[in-house]
């Protein structure tokens, strides 16, 4: 990294602050492949939400039903609900960490480029102390103003809001990484706000492309053009009870036992291809609910017969027999 910013300055002549910018533009270009690949990977899970939300619905009944403490029962449950759900992925061939794909990759090269920028000015590289711009003249010192980490925070932020806004409500998983990394860049701001400015105008550069890419990409033509899946299509705003309806008439239920591999697709869109594992997952935890039907009928039937036999035990019980009829005495 470090080589190729040194190159990239004395090749075109620019200020240190324009040849970090230039450098930063060129590298996110260069990511749009894996940013197409991970659209196509979150298409792809958007598929396979329906399948999610029926096995979310199934674990938290069974969940429910578990006494409190019964670790081997939990256990078991949620080793059932994991099998279920990377059959889920497997049906619609894809996995998590191909819907994260640009992240992972964008988060190594952020500290690559602060640890270059970092042993250029240990190494004294000339034209950095004067080669940043306005107030933030020297690229080897913090922003005194720290306007530059509030830029950069605050752009980061929006940009994972903006990323992640059109998640599946069944994609938990995502959202929690969501939450979890826009917490760790409020948790993390008095230590990055200490980064040289060098890093910053990296940083902001980076955050900035990613909301000018983030609404291109909104675009269909644009979508079509650099061969990006279509843009999902999210329901109509109508009335108020009527949209509500009309997202519980979308929501699966849970599929009986005798259901075919075939059908467990059905009410949420998605055409499945002899999904075994998803269909013995579903009927695995499909069985404990019947099982623990049956117990808890047996236990009432149980308690309304200790309750008959009581009451037939207190009816042979006699007491005292007391005559209305008056008595009288024999004489001799």
């Amino acid at each position: 990294m470090q080589g190729l910013l040194e190159t990239m300055q004395d090749t075109t002549g620019l200020p240190w602050w324009a040849s970090i910018v230039v450098s930063t533009l060129a590298f996110r270009v260069a990511l749009l492949p894996i940013v197409r690949y991970q659209a196509h990977a979150l298409s792809r899970l958007a598929k396979a939400g329906p399948l999610l939300m029926v096995l979310n619905q199934a674990i938290s009944k069974r969940l429910d039903g578990i006494r409190p403490g019964d670790v081997k029962a939990t256990t078991a449950a949620c080793k059932t609900y994991a099998s279920g759900v990377n059959a889920a992925l497997k049906v619609h061939h894809v996995g998590l960490l191909a819907a994260v794909a640009s992240p992972l990759v964008q988060l190594p090269v952020f500290i690559t480029f602060a640890l270059a920028n970092r042993r250029m000015i240990d190494t004294h590289v000339p034209g950095l102390e004067t080669g940043g711009l306005a107030w933030f003249e020297d690229l080897t010192e913090a922003d005194p103003l720290l306007i530059l980490p509030a830029l950069c925070l605050g752009s980061t932020y929006m940009n994972l809001e903006l990323g992640f806004a059109r998640l599946h409500e069944s994609q938990t998983i995502l959202r929690f990484l969501k939450d979890n990394l826009q917490l760790l860049l409020i948790l993390g701001a008095p230590v990055s706000s200490t980064l040289p400015a060098g890093v910053f105008v990296y940083w902001f550069t980076s955050s900035m492309y990613g909301h000018a890419q983030h609404f291109a990409l909104r675009n269909a033509s644009v979508r079509d053009v650099l061969g990006f899946p279509p843009m999902p299509v999210l329901p109509a705003a109508g009335g108020g009870n009527a949209a509500v309806s009309a997202k519980e008439e979308e929501r699966p239920s849970l599929p009986p036992l005798s259901a075919s591999p075939s059908s467990l697709g059905r009410g949420g869109g998605a055409a499945l291809v002899d999904p075994r594992l998803l269909s013995q997952a579903l009927q695995a935890i499909e069985k404990v609910e019947i099982r623990r039907a049956a117990r808890l009928k047996q236990n009432s039937s149980d308690r309304e017969s200790e309750g008959r036999e009581g009451e037939g035990k207190g009816q042979k019980k006699s007491g005292p027999v007391f005559s209305t009829y008056p008595t009288t005495k024999k004489g001799n």
